[in-house]
């Protein structure tokens, strides 16, 4: 063998090495790049599920093959639907459809609006076509409170408008009296301008109370709150009621209870179900009393031995009114109560029977100590 024979096998050897060593080392970069990869997509499924809207990839055979927890929640509650079939959540419009019609020849992104009657949901849903992976994708985001709080918005101009609506139509009909030559009559002028004053009065309340009540539903200022003894609001309230002829109106409240509240708003809010039980009660009589509750809360109780028609759950439906209601009024009185008693933080419920109708405000508590 020659000399140069003895050197091929060694030098085959070392070729061999060298592309063991450079597969060894393409491995080890094959193992960290999937690594990195699997890094990258769990920090991907983590932030995907950390979306509050429902992210879903589906195949030409409408199988899940991804869903974040959002569309979880909203497909299977809460299960993970990845692996099975797309299913139609709501009724109408389909969300098979929506994703079927992404893999059409010249399918664009597509938009849906979904309501439900229901339960009051809303639903926007973004439709795009396959990419390189060939699966289309699903965007459902959840615009429930965005839909409330427009619809919020809208009704609360509609009570704010019915409610100043009154105080404007007596100021007016007063001065049209006064011009029509009631000014000339001392007594009468001096009632009517007693009548002025009173619902200016009224009026420069009413205004407060609203733009305090848009502030607390917009969030942007809470209300502010004050030791509010009950006795003297109710007493106030109860003077300004005109229930029909032979009803009994009284007042059953200790002085030391008061509710942690705003004045003003609270004085609205139990104002529009005093005069609402006013309007309903045509025998017996009406009982504004205030009591300790569970723990720190005080309950506003407005009693009538009405039908109880009038404060049905119902009622707090904006332009509900009964058809056993008399008078005028568009039926907002007991709806912006509602909502003034929520901005409060507390809570409104009734109570109704044979016996007649309790409307029941549950505020925090406070005391009122006399030195």
């Amino acid at each position: 063998m020659s000399a140069g024979d003895d050197r091929t096998p060694a030098g085959v050897e070392r070729v061999e090495a060298t592309r063991n060593g450079d597969a060894h080392e393409g491995q080890v970069a094959l193992d960290k790049l999937a690594e990195a990869q699997a890094v990258e997509r769990q920090r991907l499924t983590a932030l995907l599920d950390r979306l509050q809207q429902g992210v879903v990839t589906v195949s030409r055979s409408l199988q899940v093959t991804y869903a974040n927890a959002a569309a979880a929640d909203v497909l299977a509650a809460g299960r993970n639907p990845a692996g099975g079939v797309l299913v139609d959540p709501w009724p109408e419009p389909s969300l098979r459809e929506l994703a079927m019609g992404m893999f059409e020849d010249g399918a664009g992104p597509a938009e849906t609006r979904v309501s439900l009657e229901a339960n009051g949901h809303a639903y926007d849903v973004l439709a795009l076509p396959p990419d390189a992976s060939g699966d289309a994708l699903l965007v459902i985001a959840d615009v429930t409170a965005h839909e409330r709080e427009r619809r919020a918005g809208r009704e609360f101009v509609a009570n704010a408008a019915h409610q100043l609506r009154t105080p404007v139509a007596a100021l007016a009909s007063a001065i049209e009296v006064l011009q029509g030559g009631a000014k000339e009559e001392p007594e009468a002028r001096d009632r009517f301008l007693a009548h002025l004053d009173r619902q200016c009065v009224r009026l420069v309340r009413l205004t407060r109370a609203l733009l305090l009540l848009a502030r607390a539903q917009a969030l942007s200022e809470p209300p502010a709150v004050e030791i509010v003894p009950l006795n003297p609001l109710l007493v106030t309230i109860a003077g300004g009621l005109r229930p029909g002829s032979g009803i009994d109106v009284r007042v059953e409240c200790p002085f030391d209870v008061a509710a942690l509240t705003n004045r003003d708003m609270l004085e609205q809010a139990i104002g529009n179900l005093a005069e609402n039980a006013a309007k309903y009660t045509q025998h017996g009589e009406i009982v504004l009393c205030a009591e300790r509750g569970r723990g720190q809360e005080v309950c506003v109780i407005v009693r009538d031995t009405g039908p109880g028609a009038g404060l049905a759950a119902g009622s707090f439906r904006r332009f509900y009114r009964d058809p056993a209601a008399q008078g005028e009024g568009f039926g907002l009185g007991l709806a912006i109560a509602d909502e003034t008693v929520r901005a409060l933080g507390g809570d409104l419920r009734i109570e109704s029977g044979a016996g007649g109708t309790r409307a029941v405000v549950s505020l925090p508590a406070a005391t009122v100590r006399r030195p």
